[in-house]
């Protein structure tokens, strides 16, 4: 063991050594070296980082019965058939408004359910560096969902206990035919909590590159040779439109993809899925299926809303979302999740 490990230690040494004489441009357009990697690198590519989780053993679909007002509540006399012991809610278009803020309103919600002694989940796209003050307002103290489930992310304890990367080799792969369609497409490397990419289009943003900048820019070759948490695309949406279905059928089988905006592709590993990394949070807190409820509102909540006890979407969701849900509530800007905390969180 102790041999393997050093082999793996000298291969990061070499991989350091190597982008140190490379360099990588920063944000602000001059020259810097690549800061020490190694303890990134560490943990890249290991999919149990802690034990404490337990092992992933999947989930299948399950069929819903829908009995809805006509103006698309859940009938008074409907709800979760067990008591909700963990709630895990998506982030962009569920627990924010538009205007990417919290109402007091729903702060109290969650504020109130925390003190009643249930567990209160993020789980989102997003990576842990851009839900932390959304994480520290709500005073949180759980595991949460990054990456759409390819990364279980500590906050208290600063650490990763579950993270499922992307295979080098696949990734270029993605990337060249992305770039054979248009090789204006912007590629941004998620890898644990880092974020790289060899340019930046500000038409073209995302929830975490509004308020960070990339960690390192520079040719992607530089980065592309570890394992990759999340792979995004991006580009105006009739480019997408051209990009997505190809990506997809040229690569089915080895890799999973979710959206939720119309100019970004997310490429993630084919077992990374919310519903997947909640119910490893759930079996970890010792919460039975029946007991949670998942509230979310995008094609990348579909999992995890059909997974939980009782799946909870938006007003505003997309409607495939809507459809596999038991609930609807008012929208992200009618405070929707303080309403489904308030009705169903005894």
């Amino acid at each position: 063991m102790g041999k393997l490990l050093d082999s793996a230690m000298l291969g990061q040494r070499k991989l350091y050594d190597w982008l140190i004489g490379l360099n990588a441009v920063s944000p602000t357009g001059t020259m810097w070296p690549v800061p020490d990697v190694l303890g990134v690198l560490a943990d890249v590519g290991r999919r149990d980082v802690s034990p404490c989780v337990g092992q992933w053993n999947g989930y299948a679909p399950v069929d819903r019965n829908h009995t809805q007002h006509p103006d698309g509540h859940l009938r008074e006399d409907d709800g979760p058939p067990s008591p909700v012991k963990l709630v895990a809610i998506d982030l962009d278009g569920t627990l924010l408004r538009s205007d990417k803020r919290m109402t007091a309103k729903t702060v109290r919600a969650v504020r109130r359910v925390i003190d009643k002694g249930v567990r209160v989940v993020l789980a989102s796209a997003r990576p842990p560096r851009s839900v932390r003050d959304i994480y520290s307002h709500l005073g949180l103290d759980t595991f949460q969902v990054n990456y759409n489930g390819a990364l279980i992310h500590d906050a208290p304890g600063q650490r990763h206990v579950f993270h499922e990367p992307l295979a080098p080799e696949v990734v270029k792969g993605v990337i060249r035919v992305a770039r054979r369609i248009d090789r204006r497409v912007v590629v941004s490397l998620e890898i644990l909590d880092k974020w790289y990419t060899d340019h930046v289009d500000e038409k073209l943003p995302t929830e975490t590159s509004k308020v960070f900048a990339p960690d390192f820019i520079g040719p992607l070759e530089a980065f592309v040779r570890v394992p990759i948490t999340k792979l995004m695309l991006l580009a105006p949406p009739e480019v997408m439109n051209k990009i997505t279905p190809k990506v997809r059928s040229k690569f089915a089988g080895r890799i999973a993809t979710a959206v939720s905006d119309r100019h970004v592709l997310q490429v993630i590993h084919p077992r990374v899925d919310k519903a997947y990394a909640l119910e490893r949070v759930a079996r970890h807190y010792g919460v039975k299926r029946e007991s949670v409820m998942a509230i979310g509102d995008a094609p990348n909540d579909i999992g995890m809303i059909k997974w939980a006890g009782f799946g909870v979407a938006m007003d505003n969701a997309w409607p495939t979302a809507r459809s596999a849900a038991r609930a609807i509530v008012p929208s992200n800007d009618r405070d929707g999740v303080a309403y489904a905390l308030d009705r169903f969180v005894a």
